[in-house]
Order: structure tokens, then sequence, then C-alpha cells
């Protein structure tokens, strides 16, 4: 049952010495401080500090009915001094020989400024029978001593001050103050106590994680439920009904709801851990009992190393030594190797049998050998009837040398490309390297090749009309090729730009408008590239980037008409029959700006029937086109990259309708096998991963493509999209969006400049054909207008047939504005009307700060600022003698932020609805909306999770090895959701 609670962290102290120990020891048992004298005084403590102020009071159990008033025995009030300390001699009598009592002390200043009170402190200490105290009585009371009192005496306790049974009940609550002591020790205020029957355990790493849940709130100032405190925290994970005030009660709702919130609990008791041994992950739920006893298995050495090992050969064995340190005989022991690299380890011996009895010891060799080179990484998993189960021991070792005779673990042929180079050189050295790009794209490559760009390097490419790196293919069967880099240092970047720095490179055209000013040649030729520029980067001394905003122009280009449309700072077009740039500055833009870099209309890396490649580590910058985009392409990993302020180029020529593109990495019509990993994307036009078609007449096959451990943020329309359209027969199978962070999506340098801000964290689109066995799963989304957007389900697309959702974030709340003051937001529908392509969660616009006038359909918008918006296609329609951008110096969209539209279904939730959600569309069983508490979640962001963050083994195992960092992961068990592990 909820019970309400005032947050108080108030410790309970006996009759002589009551110390309070909270937060400032970072390992071991609690802190015993022993009695100084033989009289009923004692000492309160939080941690090492004392605790000031502290009101301390003796009470009788109540015996008026379960959870009565208790008695207070204390004829004046008690607090501690300065240092801690207090006395109550002669100031109680015991109501009878046999009363049942407790101590309790409450607020008091855990050694913080002076004047603090900490009303959230409330701790007791369960003491026996009062005939049972004297003058050499000591007891330490801490959070380990409050959570035996409570565990033991919650059937009846409703308050601190009300804990009491019936007449009836009365045998049952001495039984119940017995087990507070079995629990834990009064004298050393640690667990286990003593007394527990033959055969029974104490749960001591459970009432451990309890003690350190509650430590954290008591070793502070205090708070409330939802101010983001420790004791805020603390109480919203215990708020079921009212929000508990203080630790008792919180403490209490946790024991009386044991099987909720355990992720999010066990987060918060990892933040200060002064109470061990505690529990490493979430118990089956907080309850608190006697267990009857289990064999203790232990393992030493808690890991094992090899040394260098050379590629196909085998190290000398170690081994392990199992003991069984408990009474009863450990069975059914079972031992397997798992991991990542699981295969390069093997057992060469064992003495082990099925039993191990109690004393028993045996051993298990190992031995390492490596079928690749570099870092290996396994574990050894030894499952038994034993009390923690399964033990894992950590593998590790170093493969070494050639690869084996067949593989291509290691590059056969090594090419070294360096901007110092020079492309007559061999390349086949880093002495001898090689200078361009066009060097490498118009080499012959054997498969087994690999072409590292020096580390701290940049290229530019030949800004040919598709890309600027072109891989060739490897071989499925002698392996791929690779393109990476090498040496130390930050990684090598290809940028996708022409720079425009400089004051040489602009000329005023003066004579028009002092203004406007025009590139002093073309950017682009006919042969260079698809005539177009994507997004003008502007950087400053520090290296910060802003973009520039492009505006359209499809009249004949005179510096008079382009001063017409160019009208603020930065404002500029590309002339697609000259190749002229044109800007808006108030002086030279190469004077204005510390540099220029103006993102061409190609790809960056472009693939077009390729197989077999593998590109990692490498940052690819300033394209206007795409970042990668691979076509009809597979065999494909594509991992460790940096992509960045990439799109904005014309799709489809620059006649109304106008329509821009440029994703991070794009998989185009045919795809498969293919993993996306370990990337960070931000800053992109369209969407930052995508696998898509538009096959018309043929059909495209997408199949087994996995996206993992990506941080993706302010992609302004989608983080991922998943989709095709048109009218062929394309599929859409074995598709994995897992483990993935991403941060605010309808944000980012495009979002004011296109016409349709969605916002999506996750896009599963127009389908043409039937997908099937699509895995989104461990992923948080934060922020964004819009957390996942499906359409196709009631034309029985996406389902629960063809669709997996589950153990998400959604982080999704309140609501969002979005701009569309830009005249080139907007497109003309028919006469005066025009329209946007709106977010699903359209709440309403102003004009010039005034609401727009409201209406119930297109074919209604008569005059001026009538608006209307289609739910059935997302438009949003607007009536106005000349382009709103132009008539209206504001136009702002309110969005409020939802986490699932199933869109065709016209069914929006909120991050508040889930469960609403979960009953209509059956998904997303597990998953949840809560801020995950990232390290940073203002730019520049910091995605690793924090120490009480709820995406903490939030997930589930989807044997995913490592995390972004390459940090490894459990092998089993719940999985920190999101692209970092903590």
């Amino acid at each position: 049952m909820s019970r309400s609670l005032k947050s108080e962290y108030a410790w309970q102290l006996t009759l002589l010495t009551v110390l309070l120990l909270c937060g400032c020891s970072s390992s071991g048992n609690s802190v015993t401080v022993p009695p100084t004298a033989s009289s009923n005084s004692g000492k309160v403590y939080s941690g090492q500090q004392p605790i000031s102020g502290a009101i301390i009071q003796l009470y009788a159990a109540g015996s008026t009915g379960d959870g009565s008033a208790a008695t207070p025995l204390l004829s004046s009030t008690v607090t501690t001094n300065a240092t801690g300390a207090f006395s109550i001699t002669g100031l109680y009598t015991c109501p009878t020989p046999t009363s049942l009592v407790y101590l309790q002390a409450s607020g008091g200043n855990p050694g913080l400024t002076a004047g603090t009170n900490n009303t959230a402190i409330a701790l007791i200490a369960s003491l026996g029978q009062c005939q049972t105290l004297s003058t050499s009585t000591y007891v330490a009371i801490n959070e380990v001593t409050t959570v035996a009192a409570v565990a033991a005496l919650a059937p009846y306790a409703t308050s601190p001050t009300a804990i009491g049974s019936s007449t009836a009940h009365s045998a049952a609550l001495a039984s119940a103050f017995a087990l507070a002591a079995e629990y834990a020790s009064t004298t050393t205020g640690s667990a286990p106590g003593s007394g527990a029957p033959a055969g029974y355990s104490v749960p001591a790493q459970q009432i451990n994680t309890l003690a350190n849940l509650l430590a954290g709130c008591v070793n502070s100032a205090g708070g409330s439920a939802g101010d983001g405190s420790n004791c805020g925290n603390l109480f919203s994970y215990s708020s079921y009904g009212i929000a508990p005030g203080n630790v008792f009660y919180a403490l209490l709702n946790i024991l009386s709801n044991p099987s909720s919130n355990l992720v999010a609990l066990l987060n918060l008791a990892s933040s200060m851990t002064p109470y061990q041994p505690a529990l490493s992950a979430p118990p089956p739920n907080w309850s608190v009992a006697l267990t009857t006893a289990n064999p203790t298995l232990t393992v030493s050495p808690a890991l094992l190393s090899f040394a260098s090992t050379s590629v196909g050969s085998t190290s000398a064995s170690q081994a392990i030594t199992l003991s069984n340190t408990g009474s009863p005989p450990i069975t059914g022991g079972t031992i397997t190797l798992t991991g990542a690299d699981s295969g390069d380890f093997s057992i060469s011996g064992s003495s082990c049998t099925s039993t191990l009895a109690a004393g028993g010891v045996c051993t298990i060799a190992l031995a390492f050998s490596p079928i690749a080179s570099g870092a290996r990484y396994a574990d050894i998993a030894i499952a038994s009837s034993a009390s923690v189960t399964p033990i894992y021991v950590p593998l590790s070792g170093t493969g070494s040398g050639s690869p084996v005779p067949g593989s291509c673990t290691n590059p056969t042929t090594v090419y070294f490309v360096d901007p110092s180079g020079s492309d007559s050189n061999s390349g086949l050295s880093a002495s001898s390297p090689w200078q361009t790009i066009a060097k490498v794209n118009a080499a012959s490559l054997a498969p087994c090749t690999a072409i590292y760009f020096k580390a701290g390097g940049t290229w530019r490419g030949g800004h040919t009309a598709q890309g600027i790196l072109f891989p060739q293919s490897g071989s499925s069967t002698n392996g791929p090729i690779t393109y990476g880099s090498y040496g130390a240092g930050p990684a090598p970047i290809i940028l996708g730009s022409v720079n425009e720095g400089g004051t040489p490179s602009w000329g005023n055209v003066a004579s028009y408008a002092a203004t406007l000013w025009r590139s002093a040649s073309p950017i682009l030729t006919s042969s260079s590239s698809a005539l177009d520029i994507g997004n003008l980067i502007f950087i400053d001394a520090n290296g910060n980037n802003a973009a520039g905003f492009k505006k359209y122009f499809t009249g004949a280009a005179s510096p008079s008409a382009l001063a017409g449309i160019l009208m603020t700072q930065g404002d500029f077009w590309c002339d697609p029959n000259t190749g002229y740039l044109w800007m808006y500055s108030i002086a030279n833009p190469g004077a204005y700006y510390n540099n220029i870099e103006a993102a061409t209309g190609q790809d960056i890396i472009y693939l077009n029937g390729i197989h077999d490649v593998v590109v990692e580590n490498l940052d690819l910058m300033f394209g206007g086109k795409n970042g990668i985009n691979a076509v009809n392409s597979y065999n494909l990993t594509f991992q460790y990259l940096q992509i960045s302020w990439i799109g904005g180029t014309v799709w489809g020529g620059h006649v109304p309708p106008i329509w821009r593109l440029g994703n991070g990495i794009q998989l185009w019509a045919s795809a498969s096998n293919v993993l996306i990993q370990g990337n960070k994307i931000w800053e992109i036009y369209d969407t930052a991963l995508t696998n898509q078609a538009n096959n018309t007449t043929s059909s495209a096959m997408q199949a087994n493509i996995t996206y993992v451990n990506n941080l993706i943020y302010n992609t302004p329309y989608n983080a991922v999209d998943i989709m095709d359209y048109g009218t062929g027969t394309s599929t859409i199978s074995n598709v994995k969006y897992i483990q993935n962070t991403s941060i605010n999506p309808g944000s980012g340098w495009s979002a004011s400049q296109r016409p349709d801000a969605k916002g999506e964290h996750v896009g599963l689109e127009t389908l043409s054909g039937q997908p099937s066995n699509v895995v989104i799963e461990n992923n948080i989304y934060y922020g964004g207008y819009t957390g996942a957007w499906v359409q196709n389900t009631s034309a029985g697309k996406w389902n629960s047939a063809s669709l997996l959702m589950d153990y998400n974030d959604y982080y999704q709340t309140g609501t969002s504005i979005q701009p569309f003051s830009n005249w080139s937001q907007w497109t003309n529908y028919s006469g005066n009307i025009w329209y946007v392509i709106m977010a699903s969660s359209y709440a309403g616009m102003t004009l010039n700060g005034s609401a727009c006038n409201v209406k119930s359909s297109e074919a209604s918008l008569v005059a001026q600022g009538d608006c209307f918006w289609d739910t059935a296609t997302g438009n949003l329609y607007l009536y106005s003698t000349t382009n709103p951008g132009l008539a209206y110096s504001s136009i702002l969209a309110t969005i409020n932020n939802v986490a699932i539209v199933l869109v065709d279904v016209l069914q929006l939730y909120s991050s508040t609805q889930l469960a609403s959600y979960r009953s209509y569309f059956g998904m997303d069983a597990h998953s949840f909306s809560a801020n995950p508490l990232f390290v940073s979640a203002t730019p520049p962001f910091d995605a690793h999770l924090t120490s009480i963050s709820p995406a903490r083994s939030a997930g589930t195992y989807l044997g995913v090895a490592v995390d972004m960092d390459q940090k490894l992961r459990p092998v089993s068990g719940p999985q920190d959701i999101g692209a970092y592990a903590y």
C-alpha cells in the first residue's frame, strides 16, 4: 500500500550511542564507533561527519492496533550538539519490562553549511524489549539498521512515530523485532545481525543496496520529488500515489511495492555505496527475507590475460581455480565460452566434475589461439547451483603476426595516403605515400587491400559529378577492401566542399547594392559536379560552424533581381547556369567570416553496385549531398566515422516545387548484409541513417541491415528512416536499429530552411512491399518532436508480425515552436493558397503574433490569414496574396511533442500515454519515458550515462558485444540502452 511521508532522514539511536553512517566511505562495511562511556549517551554521524541538530527520541511500540501510534519516552527534547553527541541519561522510564522500543533520529545537519537542516533524515533502530537496555548498551543507527527495522516491522508501521500492533498480534510484533536483529546488528550497524535460524541466511547484499539507496539523500541538504536532487530522485522513484517526504516513508513505499522501478532504484543506489557488498544487477524484487543457505563458489584469479600470441598458434595454458566455500555441495556445473571472440579461446583441461563437494577445489585450464591480430576478448561463464550464478571470468589476449592463410584478417596489401606525399610514390609504406584521392580512385585494387589515410590529414578530392571517393569491390571469399586511417591524431578529414575564404574569392557588385557579392570566378563547372551548392558553412576563429541560408531563384539571373532575394546576412544562391555563387553580406564575405566552405552537390563517398567494402575511422564534412551513398551495393561495413554538416543540394532541378536532400549514410535501392556501427552523425539536412528505395518499375530488396551503437543529433527530419515508395514490390527484411542514441531531431542548421522539419527519431514510412523482422530495441530518443512515426499500419505493413519495437526510452515532453518565416519554406498550392508539410502533432500557428484563422477545409480558405491543417496529408495550408514568408515577418507553429504517431490511423500518443499506445498497437511492452540523464544534454553533447540514469540495465540482451567506445557490454542479462554502456 502507498503511504504518505515527509522527506526526513532521522537517525534513530538507542540508548547510549547512536551512529549515523551514510556516504563518505566508498567501500567496506558500516563503520563502528565504539562506546566511550557507560552512560546513556551517544553520537550521530553521517559517514565520518557528525550530524548536528538531530532530534533524538525513544519510542515504545503502540498497542492499540497495527500501525498504531507509538509512545515517546524521553521526558525532554534531546538534540545532537556540534560534534554529534547527545545524552538521554535519566530521561526515560520503561512502560513495562517487556515493552518493545526503538530509537529515531530526525533532521539535522550532515556536515554541510551552517544552518542546514535536512528534514529528509528519518532513521530508526529496533532495540527489542526495554528491559534489555542498560548503561553498557551501545547502538549504532544508520541506513542499514533502518532497512533492517523497516523490512521486519513494515506490517506494523505507518510512520516513524506509528509502529505498533493490536493485542492479538503482539506476539507477531515481538517476532518482527527479533527478525530485525537477525537482519542487522545495532551494535556494529552492519548486516547480517545474529540469531538467524540454522539453514537460513540474511540477504546482506540486498540490505546494503537499500541502505546505499538512502545514503545519498541522508548526506545532503534534502529535497522533494521532481527537483533532481538525491532526495528528489529517491522520492520520485518511490512515489506510489503521494510522494514521500523522508527516507523512512520512501523505504516503506519501496518495500510495499517491491517489483517496481528495479533498474532506476539500483542506479540511484550505485551513486553512493558506503555499504558493501552490494548488488551489481537489479534483483527480482526489493523484498527482504531470510533465505535458505546456498553454497558459495569462488573463482581465482578474477580474470585471465594471455601474452601476445601469433595468429594461428596456441599459447601456454593458464588455469582458474574453483572453490566451494559453503557447506552444501555445488551441483549442475556447466562451463561455457562466450563473448565477441570466444572462438579464440579454448578449454585445454579440467578437473571439475558435475558436483563440487563442500570445501572442494577444482581447476579449469584455458588456452589462447588467436584467429586474428589485435586485442581479443571473451568470457568463461560458470553456471551452477551456487548462490551467485553464472560467474564470469573475463579473458583477454593479443593476436600478432600474419593472418591464417586464406583469410583477410590483415590486409595483404596496404597503401598509404598523406597530403604531403606524392602520387608518383609506390604508396606501399608510410615513408612513400600517395597524395591524392584521385590516385586512390584510379588505382586497381585487389581484394584484401587497405587504403589508409594519414591521421590529421585533410583531402578535398576531385569533385566529380557524383562523388569524391569511389570505393572498389572486394571479394566475399578473399576479403574486403578497407578504407581507413593510420598514425596518431584526429581522424583523416575528407571535405565535400570548395573553400571560399579570403577576400580575393569575392567581388562586390556595387552598382546594384553594396551588400550583394559574387564569387570572383565560377565555383562549379559542368565538368566538376552537379551545379549546386547545398550549403555555405561559416567557420569562426574558434572552429565553430554556422550555416548560410539558401535562397531560390528561377528567373533570369541579374544583380538587380538577386538584390531583392538576398536580403539577410548569409543569404546565398548558386547560379545553376554559370556556377557563380551570389551572397548577401554587409562586408566582403572573405573578410567578414574567418573562413567559408561551400558544400558542393555530390556525395563524399559514392558506391554503385559495389560489394565487400569496409569504411572506417574517417571524418566526412561539408558535403552538399550525402555523406555516404551506397546504391545497389552489399556486404558493406561503415564504422567509427564522423559525418557532419551534410546536405542541402537541390534535387530534381531548380523548378518549383524545390526539393533539397542530404543524408548522413544512405542505402539506396537494393542493399544487403550491411553493418553501420559506432558512428557519430550530426547537423544533417535530412536524415542521419536510411535505407530506402524509389522503384516504380522494378523491385529492390533491402535485407540484413544493422544500425548499432550510433550517436545522432540535430537532424531536422529523422534520425533514421526505413522506407520505400513507388509502385514496385520492394521488400525490407531483417533490419535492426538497436543500441542507438539520438538527440533533438527537428533541430540543426536546416530546421528553419526546409518545409518539413518533422523531428522524428524513427521514421517507418510509406511501403510498397511487405516488411518482415524489423527490430527497433534498446534505443534512447531524447527530445525532438516525435519518438516514432509509423505509416501503413492500417494496410498491414507495420504491425506485430513485421515489427518489434521494445526497450526504448521515449523522452519527448512539452511543446516546441517551429518557424516557417522564410519564403523558401512555402510552396504554392493553387492561386493564393500556400502550404508547408507539418508535423503530425501540430497545435496552432501565429502570424506576426496573432493566431491564424482556423478553417475546416482547404476549400474554405478565402481571406488573408485563413489556415487549415489536413491531418490526412500533414499539409498546413495558409491563404496569402503573396508568399507567406514575404507577407509576414514571423510565422510560428506550435507542436505537441509526442512519443508515437501512427500516421494513417491518426493515433497520437504522448510520453504519458504509453499504456494506451501498448494496448492499441501491441508494441514497446518494456519501453518507458524518462530523462536518460546524460553527462551533458546540451551542446556539445556528451551522451554517456550518469550513474543514476534510468537507461542503465533497462534493455534486453541483443548480442551486441561492445558499445560505441568499444567497451565490452555484458554477455547476458539486462543491458544499458543507447550507444554507450555505463
